[in-house]
């Protein structure tokens, strides 16, 4: 698939699952909302960390890179007013729901033989500098979603995760994992999907 046919592919998986998000929380003001579409931008980067980690033959998991983002929202949790154990819940179950985007896809690519792709975004200077911005982005709208989250978001959370797509159901289930635990609701226990 061209990169330009990818790129129209990943605005269009995004622009469904902000719409979703949105018209689940009825109103763009929705705290909860907003930090559900944030996530949903996130796991749409994990396309381009696929590919290109499936050209250049690197792992899925990254720890050194996970650690690294762990302690930064460690440290920069309390300045947004979030208990630093929970924005560390919340971070790693980003980090386990990106990682199972990324090893559905490269599973899928494996089965099928595919060939690399032509022009990957890079890693290093395209991709991971958008997931660097989301960080703070993610923190301030997990620190205003809160007070939802704690008065019975747990039905809007669950929502979020009932999407057409398994790969990604699977992926915003983990993704919003912690968020159910915060509501007092009994955490979703996704399943990997299929390739």
């Amino acid at each position: 698939m061209p990169a330009s046919a990818l790129l129209v592919a990943r605005r269009a998986l995004l622009g469904s699952i902000v719409a979703s998000a949105l018209r689940r929380g009825a109103e763009a003001d929705d705290t909860l909302a907003v930090l559900i579409a944030l996530v949903g931008e996130r796991l749409r980067l994990m396309q381009a960390v696929a590919e290109s980690k499936w050209n250049s033959g690197a792992p899925v998991e990254d720890e050194a890179r996970e650690a690294r983002l762990i302690a930064g929202v460690v440290a920069l949790a309390p300045s947004y007013g979030l208990d630093p154990r929970q924005a560390a819940a919340f971070f790693r179950a980003q980090i386990e729901a990106a990682k199972c985007v990324e090893s559905a896809l490269i599973a899928r690519w494996a089965a099928a033989r595919a060939a690399p792709f032509a022009a990957p975004a890079d890693l290093q200077t395209a991709i991971r500098p958008q997931l660097d911005r989301l960080t703070p982005a993610l923190l301030a709208a997990l620190a205003a979603a809160m007070p939802q989250v704690r008065q019975g978001g747990a039905e809007q959370i669950a929502a979020a995760s009932r999407l057409d797509d398994p790969m990604m159901a699977v992926a915003v289930a983990r993704a919003l994992q912690p968020l159910l635990e915060l509501a007092g609701a009994r955490a979703v226990a996704p399943t990997t999907p299929h390739p």
